[in-house]
């Protein structure tokens, strides 16, 4: 059984002054988690693969495990959140507060071997202070890794 998943890699957010169109701000990775052997793959004549991927609920997805992270991290007083209205449901502000690096030739690498990656900290910006969440779910097996800006620090 071939084993594979793909994943929205998202450019940069207009919050930090990246111009896009909201259905051209993400690219569609691959991430194969449990490769066939070759043996099994001379069973099949054919094999049809159908991807499907919904790149706002995958950034509203992503956006609260930023958000949830934050809070963890700062606790509920120690930032002003960003992302509510996006969550709730204002398909709009996907392509505002969630980017990644998708095109970028040296993109970050997550510093753990674990399944997933996630890390929240402050960051100073041309835009000004934000509390930004990167996170590379399937670290593991090569998922790329976007942010979110969650929100501003008190």
């Amino acid at each position: 059984m071939l084993g594979g998943m793909v994943l929205p890699s998202f450019t940069g957010a207009r919050v930090f002054g990246c111009e896009h169109k909201e259905s051209t701000n993400f690219a569609c990775k691959v991430v194969i988690v449990a490769p066939v052997s070759q043996p099994r793959m001379k069973q099949f004549h054919l094999i049809g693969v159908e991807m499907c991927v919904n790149p706002v609920a995958f950034a509203r997805m992503l956006a609260k495990i930023g958000l949830g992270v934050a809070v963890a991290q700062f606790g509920i007083d120690g930032f002003t959140p960003l992302v509510q209205a996006f969550i709730l449901g204002a398909e709009h502000e996907h392509g505002e507060w969630v980017g990644g690096y998708a095109g970028d030739t040296n993109p970050p690498q997550p510093t753990s071997d674990g399944l997933h990656h996630v890390t929240i900290a402050r960051k100073r910006m041309l835009q000004g202070d934000f509390v930004i969440a990167h996170i590379c779910l399937f670290a593991k097996y090569g998922g790329p890794t976007n942010f979110v800006a969650v929100g501003r620090p008190c």
